[in-house]
């Protein structure tokens, strides 16, 4: 799984060459060590705001990493909003059209700020500008579940 992992990463243009150890922009968010407890049956994570709990459709898009069932952990909070960066999961919103998909590229222009942003199962990236307004959410963490709500169950193999 490994392999198809880096297969598909190797095969984003942002992400061929990372930095010259080979390394590639991975998700990262702040929370604090201090804010995570956990025991044999109890995981509790302090601090988060505007946190939201999803799970994901069966667009395929973000596959292996992130597929249907799973469960998200997603927050709106300008804390995460303010510190994206290139590899960063996103939730963006543009003229109706919505997507979970990775940064591949920020930039700015007349406009101001701006990121490109692709699926990890998709092989070209997503033809938007998509400014801070467009979005939705900052993915903080997935529990890789067969389903979170009857809606989006996984099925024997996915």
């Amino acid at each position: 799984m490994i392999d198809l992992i880096i297969k598909i990463l190797q095969s984003l243009k942002t992400f061929v060459s990372g930095d010259a150890k080979g390394n590639m922009p991975s998700p990262r968010v702040d929370i604090a060590r201090t804010d995570m407890n956990y025991s044999s049956d109890e995981l509790i994570i302090r601090n988060l705001k505007g946190v939201v709990l999803s799970t994901v459709q069966g667009t395929n898009s973000m596959e292996p990493l992130i597929d249907i069932g799973h469960t998200i952990i997603l927050s709106n909070d300008s804390k995460y909003v303010d510190t994206i960066d290139l590899g960063s999961v996103i939730i963006w919103n543009y003229n109706g059209e919505q997507a979970m998909h990775s940064i591949i590229e920020i930039d700015s222009d007349g406009d101001g700020w701006y990121c490109k942003t692709q699926g990890l199962n998709v092989t070209r990236g997503d033809p938007y500008k998509i400014r801070k307004s467009h979005i939705e959410y900052v993915l903080l963490g997935v529990i890789f579940t067969r389903q979170f709500s009857d809606a989006y169950t996984a099925r024997d193999g996915d």
